[in-house]
């Protein structure tokens, strides 16, 4: 594979466009949510906001990842490989997905703990919510300037 401080040369632009697509669309979404007290679907939307411009990014470095868990993914194909300069920003990029990954089920699904239910409601307010959708932006805004000035790729038009 060809490589060009840390983007292949030849990866899938347009579907790693269309991974940026959705996570804005997602982080809207996630917004609109928090605005109007979904907290636990805005944390939902958060995580696969994030979830998806990562796997934009892995896109461009050739890699395809099906799960949902991209963080380990992330720092072996992008992070490690990544020029100097950008080394800082994106390990704390990989601990910010680390976290919203712990929230992938949680935000959903009712669980059992302890013997008790516990509902995805339950578990978020707007200061955490408002905190994981701040991430999310963050790593969203994070991989769009870093595709463009390490891959040379500008993931969205406008």
């Amino acid at each position: 594979m060809w490589t060009k401080a840390g983007c292949t040369i030849l990866p899938d632009i347009e579907m790693a466009k269309e991974f940026a697509k959705k996570a804005k669309e997602d982080l809207r979404s996630s917004k609109v949510l928090l605005d109007n007290g979904l907290y636990a679907d805005s944390v939902y939307h958060s995580q696969q906001a994030a979830e998806k411009i990562a796997k934009s990014i892995l896109l461009l470095n050739d890699v395809f990842v099906a799960e949902h868990l991209v963080s380990s993914r992330f720092v072996d194909a992008v992070v490690s490989k990544s020029p100097e300069d950008w080394s800082e920003r994106l390990l704390e990029i990989a601990k910010d997905l680390i976290e919203l990954e712990r929230e992938w089920l949680r935000s959903r699904y009712p669980m059992r703990r302890f013997g008790k239910i516990v509902t995805p409601s339950s578990l978020y307010d707007a200061r955490k919510a408002e905190e994981l959708h701040g991430k999310a932006r963050r790593i969203f805004e994070t991989l769009l300037a870093y595709a463009e000035e390490i891959c040379g790729i500008k993931l969205l038009n406008g």
